[in-house]
């Protein structure tokens, strides 16, 4: 017997049952440090120097007066949201309203 594979219960041929035993994980316990990087936002275009724990650097800077992150993500998925919508278009004019023209609202 495997742990995390499939195998049958010893019962009579026309009574097996698939059985899948759990994979059990440790946990992991532990706390990530932040450290400062220093990198170019790309949307103002300032170089900032941020706290941030590991993994990818930081695109946006989101700390001062002045955060980019917030309208960089806007931005990016009005854009996003305008693909979509000229994708549904273009399969099926009739029942989709072009893209970027908005039904006026009702009420």
């Amino acid at each position: 017997m495997r742990l995390g594979r499939s195998f049958y219960v010893g019962l009579p041929p026309r009574a097996m049952v698939a059985v899948r035993w759990p994979i059990c994980y440790p946990l992991v316990m532990g706390t990530r440090q932040k450290y400062p990087v220093t990198f170019v936002c790309e949307w103002c275009g300032k170089e900032v120097t941020e706290a941030h724990g590991p993994g990818q650097r930081p695109r946006y800077c989101r700390t001062g007066d002045d955060p980019c992150y917030p309208k960089a993500q806007r931005a990016l998925n009005r854009k996003r949201v305008f693909a979509h919508r000229e994708r549904q278009w273009l399969a099926d004019p009739f029942t989709h309203p072009p893209p970027g023209r908005r039904e006026p609202r009702k009420g």
